[in-house]
């Protein structure tokens, strides 16, 4: 086990805060006429669709302790063992040499794994899965409640001035009708209901969403990667934190934001796009052929129970690839950000733009996709479960989605 996910009393305190917090907020919506404060006081233990995300990080944390080395190692190794051996000058005709090797012999993720325990051992796999764990819950949970949050608030602006008139005309919603008379005209039709919230819709608001949350619980994210790239240096996440802050100041805690929410917005905003998009042409299918066979249109069910657990698990995992495929460069841009004037490495990159355009002249286009093939190992199965729980958290607390 990690160093940091050595038992101690106030990291499962923290822990159990950041729980029972998303016990409703993983749902994405508060029961009406409840505070997000009430609702986390009356809980009961911490529940097992906040857990989830946790266990699922932890399950798959070996394959993003791979990918984060890659995407944070500048060099080729071999291109590394040459400037050791040769000095600066040298290395740079060395490198030339190295790099079209190491990128042919690029090692398997198996092969990494099976290095990475030779080395640190079952340690190894777990380098930052405390942060992480810390991290899942209340991102999750903030990222579902600001997306459902901004889903009702652009259906609400569609149906507030639709309703506005015939409030107007009929006297307002609380007013006492006469009884209309044979020759009085017929009450105004009621208004139609709002339009689905478009795709472009989602996107915007799952966007905002990722921004939000990335913002809120960013230096977790880099103390994950600290952890995770440089063990021997830091032991345990408040460790981290307080020697960040204490080598650097305050703001290192919050290096590598901006790219971090340029990546978010793509990132989670394509996430939640692909996703209900896909579970409203899944779910119109099956109430077709609901229709078809003369039963009512999902059996009075809500959604959630409508869509099957397998659907569900495809359908976050499609989500989950495509956003990771799309924003992966942003990532790698923002995890070497972080890591510049720690443990010896230079601070050599001003601005996301410019270490972007450093990698791709140091490293080729190849290097803005570092870690790429872990990363999707790691984000299928946790994806995946996150939307899982997601909807059966809202079926358990009858919660509907916005649409």
């Amino acid at each position: 086990m990690a160093k940091q996910c050595h038992p101690r009393v106030p990291l499962l305190r923290s822990m159990s805060n950041g729980v029972r917090w998303c016990s409703l907020a993983i749902a994405g919506v508060l029961p009406h006429g409840r505070s997000p404060v009430a609702v986390v006081s009356s809980s009961s233990p911490p529940p097992r669709q906040a857990l989830a995300g946790m266990v699922s990080r932890t399950l798959v944390s070996p394959l993003e302790v791979i990918a984060t080395l890659n995407m944070c190692s500048p060099t080729p190794p071999l291109v590394s063992a040459a400037a050791k051996k040769l000095g600066a000058t040298a290395a740079a005709s060395a490198a030339a040499a190295a790099t079209p090797a190491a990128a042919a012999a690029s090692p398997s993720t198996l092969s990494q794994l099976q290095t990475l325990f030779a080395k640190e051992g079952v340690r190894g796999f777990y380098k930052g899965n405390g942060a992480n764990c810390l991290k899942v819950a209340p991102t999750k949970g903030i990222q579902f409640l600001v997306f459902e949050f901004l889903k009702r608030r652009i259906l609400a602006a569609r149906t507030a001035p639709a309703a506005a008139p015939v409030a107007a005309t009929a006297g307002g919603a609380g007013a006492v009708r006469p009884p209309l008379s044979p020759s009085s005209p017929p009450p105004p039709p009621p208004p139609p209901p709002p339009s689905p919230i478009t795709a472009l819709e989602r996107l915007l608001a799952g966007g905002a969403a990722g921004m939000v949350a990335a913002s809120l619980c960013y230096p977790l994210e880099v103390a994950k990667t600290l952890l995770t790239a440089h063990p021997e240096a830091y032991s345990s996440v408040g460790g981290t934190i307080v020697g960040v802050v204490r080598a650097k100041g305050p703001r290192a805690l919050y290096r590598g934001l901006s790219p971090t929410l340029v990546a978010m917005f793509p990132y989670v905003g394509l996430e939640f796009m692909v996703y209900e998009q896909l579970k409203l042409a899944y779910t119109a299918r099956i109430a077709a052929q609901q229709a078809a066979a003369g039963r009512p249109v999902d059996g009075g069910r809500p959604q959630a129970e409508v869509v099957s657990v397998a659907a569900m698990l495809l359908m976050g995992a499609v989500a989950g690839t495509i956003a990771q495929t799309v924003c992966h460069p942003l990532d790698v841009v923002r995890k070497r950000l972080q890591l510049q004037g720690i443990g010896g490495r230079p601070e050599v990159y001003r601005s996301m733009v410019g270490a972007g355009v450093g990698i791709v002249r140091g490293e080729g286009l190849g290097g803005l996709y570092k870690g790429l093939r872990p990363c999707y190992w790691s984000v299928l199965p946790s994806a995946a479960v996150s939307y899982l729980v997601y909807e059966r958290a809202k079926v358990v607390m009858g919660l509907t989605s916005a649409r």
